[in-house]
């Protein structure tokens, strides 16, 4: 009877410490997320956009017209774009459909990152802006700068959203719901890189 309420006792205290550790991660990523800034930039080589949220593309094309770079690389699985149809909402010249890279077989922001380095290897960019929704961006930051040669530049351009509200995530079923799935995701990104660095398996 002793051993279990002992092995009781250890696992209580084994999942208070789980918790308290969790929770202190947990807040230190919503601070982290909610201070990763549009980084200023003039221009850059390439545009990349990560499809999967709301105003994404837009924000890619916009300043794909405004001259803030030559190509707009967008990538994703499976999203079926009607960029013709964007380039008209947004008041664009059809031209610039010839500036624009689309790739729709990457589904995860590891194989985004990883078509990246492809692109950037047959154009020879040395810089480019990276364009994904807000709560997304810690997690794509981190794994473009694992993937893509240390001497390109990136800048993080992250884009907001009605559907997100980082200012009061813990109120909103929806924005609680993306941070949770967020903050597991980046962690077992970090472990799966650590995995390869360290022990040499394929992330």
């Amino acid at each position: 009877m002793k051993n279990i309420a002992k092995t009781f006792y250890y696992i209580t205290c084994l999942s208070i410490i789980f918790i308290i550790l969790n929770t202190i991660l947990l807040i230190n990523y919503v601070k982290e997320t909610e201070s990763i800034p549009a980084k200023k930039f003039e221009d850059v080589d390439l545009l990349v956009v990560l499809t999967g949220g709301s105003g994404r593309i837009d924000e890619g094309i916009k300043l794909l017209s405004s001259g803030k770079a030559e190509l707009l690389f967008i990538s994703g699985g499976g999203e079926k774009i009607d960029i013709e149809h964007i380039l008209k909402e947004n008041e664009i010249s059809p031209s610039f459909k010839e500036s624009i890279i689309f790739e729709n077989l990457s589904k995860s922001t590891y194989e985004n990152a990883l078509m990246t380095k492809e692109l950037i290897s047959s154009y020879q960019i040395e810089s480019i802006a990276l364009i994904t929704s807000e709560y997304h961006m810690k997690r794509a930051f981190y794994t473009f700068t694992k993937v893509l040669p240390e001497q390109v530049k990136i800048y993080p351009y992250p884009v907001k959203t009605s559907l997100f509200k980082i200012e009061r995530w813990y109120k909103d079923s929806q924005s609680r719901k993306i941070i949770f799935s967020e903050f597991y995701k980046y962690h077992w990104y970090k472990l799966k890189f650590w995995i390869y660095n360290n022990l040499g398996k394929a992330g």
